[in-house]
């Protein structure tokens, strides 16, 4: 890869304050390993960008965990799982992500993913004189057939973002006509694959 990214894996407001505790601060969770996958260890938890898992586990063990070893995990409500070798446009360039820690927001016929990521922008001189640093925050949604491995990302760009869509909806004339007619965005995006992957209509 060409970049450096930090990824912060979080949900839209109004968990957003709550999603970037858990990435600053250990957190109650449960992970899986990979050479174990049958047993679920608990433990306190925190991410570090979007490879690694900080582990704390009672009796003083802790662990720098990677992609590599851990299968899986959860931090409270949030479940995630790994992901990867899908482009990504904005604010990095054109490169791919070859696999990466993505938060899991709905799964059944459709998986949809959810990776929050920063990018490092240029050095600026504040008014002091002094360097400072920028960054830009961006959200990027996967999906991925159930049973295949290709992802999709849908791009920020609404043309685009409807045009990635429309595919995972064939066997959904209604949810496929709400996207058509541009009332779908990257907000109420989650109940409508909800609605697709429990077979239910949406509001």
């Amino acid at each position: 890869m060409r970049f450096v990214v930090l990824c912060l894996i979080s949900l839209l407001m109004p968990q957003l304050l709550r999603a970037q505790s858990l990435f600053n601060t250990f957190e109650p969770g449960s992970y899986v390993l990979v050479n174990n996958p049958t047993q679920r260890v608990q433990g306190n938890l925190k991410l570090r960008g979007c490879t690694e898992l900080l582990v704390k586990n009672p009796g003083g063990y802790s662990a720098t965990l990677g992609l590599a070893d851990v299968q899986s995990f959860r931090l409270g409500q949030q479940q995630f799982i790994k992901a990867g070798g899908f482009p990504v446009e904005q604010g990095l360039d054109g490169d791919t992500i070859d696999q990466a820690f993505v938060e899991q927001v709905d799964s059944g016929r459709v998986v949809l993913m959810r990776l929050h990521f920063i990018t490092a922008g240029p050095t600026l001189v504040g008014t002091s004189g002094l360097p400072m640093g920028s960054s830009k925050s961006y959200v990027l949604y996967l999906l991925r057939r159930a049973g295949e491995d290709t992802i999709t990302p849908l791009p920020a760009s609404s043309k685009r973002f409807r045009e990635a869509l429309l595919p995972y909806l064939t066997a959904r004339p209604d949810l496929a006509k709400l996207v058509a007619d541009k009332l779908i965005t990257t907000e109420n995006l989650p109940k409508l694959i909800h609605a697709l992957n429990a077979g239910a209509p949406t509001q």
